[in-house]
């Protein structure tokens, strides 16, 4: 009787609102069509395997009960050759295949969501096409999905497979990309431009599929201006992994402010509030973290790494190797845990901030900054690992909070024991750099795992003199003296004229100098990293006489001392010296003066060898040379 006291409007309103049961519906490929016209709030849709018509969906659920379309058979999935979600809001996809079909009416964007509100999408794989290229063959062809003028927006565990591009956002609001796996790739993974409060976390981008052939230019993660209204603003970049792995070099993450480089506008249209933090960066292209123009930027704890297998054809290191960039118009920037080969300076910015940065490098072998020492097994002739880029038990990262999260987490769980020194790796010319007269060839550790470097002589001999153009070493084979706390110098020289032919026989700028007087003496010089000088001067011997002379030069350090001996071993002048050599620099060891400040030996080198780093020195061997006072 209580019902009857309720005003009639009232109750009527109070059925209107009540929840509708929410339904479970089987649908097939025919049926499809009336079971979308149908769907109520809350209503789940199970499709059944199958090849199924164009998907169009313009209307979803409600905030607490969305329209779910899901596979009923996670081993025989529905399968789309074309989707548009245009208008719709609440709205859920879970476990279908959007599978794209090329040829000369297709439409390249075939899966697209339009003017739509809070649509998710788990666990979907965007399958890609190929087309035919001119000249024969085949390349990868499509977008994968295409999403614009959308609020909210959750894409989660899904995958990108074999195509031109994965994902495209524009002008969307309040979206979520997690977990997803893009790879194969022909050129980008993710495109996003005019978006905010975008989330872009635990992404898998590894391995994308580059066409030479093609004109592309592939970035994995990709942020423009060009041709918006308004900037990009909230964005979070975290803990995503971007491995080149066995494919060619792409950008990785890359935020050009086109519309500001180009003058077209100016600070209202900065990047806003923009976090990159907790990402692995694998790849070969000088863009690994690269951003524009913007007002508010945090760079924290990535990995940012050079994989040399990925690397293009030209020879050019600087362009294959990763660095984080920042525009030198950028506000308010912290740049701080991070590894990589080379960060922005601060020094011209009064509100940035760049601290706790390691840099490394894959260039200069035996450096305690080589991926040698660093790494636990980065290697430059296969596809990268992520693996191999977690720290070397006893290297600079070890143990530290440095770098990418994810690595640290990952060392703890394999079962890593310190590997041998970069120094004694089991190849004959680790830390050496030594002369090969039958090959006429210079040869140097390259590092480990890496082909020996060589800088051809083109005969048995080293030629020094006063000449246009002196042998200088690249600063890769003279990588060995840098830093260098203990080497050992061998060589074997013949003059080519009287004492009128004193000059240096070898040099290297600033940290180690051998050269020969008018008496035949041989003179050493040493700089240390702590600036001091200490020279060292032989008996004089029958150099400018027609006699070759042999010797070898020896530093056992850091605190030891600097030795002159003869082929035999026996010292014939010793100095003290502490310290090491100094760090590395802009010049490569030379055989005469490069700069022609100085005379340079005038004569041949016939024997030169030296070893340096990490190695016992204290006790020398007796070489086959001989020195003749």
């Amino acid at each position: 009787m209580i019902l009857q006291l309720i005003p009639r409007a009232i109750l009527a309103l109070v059925f209107l609102t009540l929840p509708v049961s929410a339904r479970t519906v089987e649908v097939m490929p025919d049926t499809l069509v009336d079971a979308l016209a149908q769907a109520q709030p809350g209503d789940v849709l199970d499709l059944l395997p199958g090849d199924y018509p164009a998907l169009h969906i313009t209307r979803g659920g409600t905030d607490t009960a969305p329209i779910t379309l899901r596979a009923a058979d996670r081993g025989d999935r529905p399968v789309f050759n074309e989707a548009l979600i245009d208008g719709a809001a609440n709205l859920k996809l879970d476990g279908l295949v959007f599978d794209l079909v090329s040829g000369p009416l297709a439409d390249r964007a075939s899966f697209r969501i339009e003017g739509a509100a809070e649509i998710g999408l788990t666990d979907m794989l965007f399958d890609g096409a190929e087309r035919p290229v001119q000249g024969g063959g085949n390349e990868y062809w499509g977008l994968g999905l295409v999403v614009e003028d959308t609020r909210g927006l959750r894409l989660t565990n899904s995958e990108f497979r074999n195509m031109e591009r994965g994902l495209i956002v524009a002008r969307v609001s309040d979206a979520l990309i997690q977990g997803n796996l893009f790879h194969s790739m022909r050129s980008d993974g993710m495109n996003f431009a005019q978006v905010e409060d975008i989330r872009i976390i635990e992404n898998h981008l590894r391995d994308f599929a580059r066409s030479e052939a093609s004109d592309d230019h592939p970035d994995m993660i990709q942020f423009w201006t060009r041709g918006t209204d308004e900037p990009s603003r909230q964005i979070v970049i975290r803990d995503n992994i971007l491995n080149a792995g066995g494919g060619y070099w792409t950008q990785s993450i890359f935020m050009r402010n086109e519309m500001v480089d180009t003058g077209q506008a100016g600070a209202r249209m900065f990047y806003r509030d923009v976090v990159i933090e907790g990402n692995v960066v694998i790849n070969a292209h000088l863009h690994g973290i690269s951003v524009g123009a913007v007002n508010g930027l945090t760079i924290r704890r990535n990995t940012v790494v050079r994989t040399a297998f990925a690397e293009g054809a030209e020879h050019n290191p600087g362009l294959w190797t990763p660095q984080i960039r920042v525009s030198e118009l950028a506000k308010d920037v912290l740049i701080l845990g991070n590894v990589a080969h080379k960060v922005p300076d601060a020094t011209w910015h009064e509100d940035w901030v760049v601290v706790g940065n390691t840099l490394v490098q894959d260039i200069l072998p035996g450096q305690e900054d080589h991926f040698d020492r660093v790494f636990n097994s980065a290697h430059p002739t296969r596809a990268a690992r992520v693996e191999d880029f977690v720290a070397r038990p006893g290297g600079v990262l070890d143990g530290s909070e440095v770098g990418a999260p994810y690595l640290v987490a990952l060392a703890k769980t394999l079962d890593l024991e310190a590997p041998e020194d970069a120094v004694s790796i089991p190849h004959e010319l680790a830390g050496t750099i030594r002369f090969v007269p039958e090959d006429g060839v210079i040869l140097a550790d390259g590092g480990a795992g890496n082909p020996p470097l060589e800088h051809l002589v083109g005969g048995p001999v080293i030629h020094v003199g006063n000449t246009v153009n002196p042998l200088v070493l690249s600063r890769a084979m003279t990588a060995p003296l840098y830093d260098a706390s203990g080497f050992q110098l061998r060589l074997r020289v013949a003059s080519d004229d009287n004492y009128r032919g004193a000059g240096e026989i070898i040099r290297l700028h600033q940290a180690l100098k051998v050269w020969a007087d008018g008496r035949g003496v041989i003179n050493v010089e040493v700089h240390t990293d702590g600036g001091r000088t200490i020279r060292m001067q032989g008996p004089a011997t029958r150099l400018f006489r027609g006699d070759p002379v042999e010797f070898s030069v020896t530093y056992a350090g850091p605190d030891g001392l600097l030795r002159l001996l003869d082929a035999d071993g026996v010292v014939l002048k010793e100095v003290t010296m502490t310290g090491q050599l100094p760090a590395r620099n802009a010049w490569g060891l030379s055989f005469g003066n490069p700069f022609g400040t100085h005379d340079s030996f005038a004569g041949r080198v016939e024997a030169f060898e030296l070893t340096a780093n990490g190695n016992d020195f204290s006790e020398i061997a007796p070489t086959q040379f001989r020195y003749r006072p």
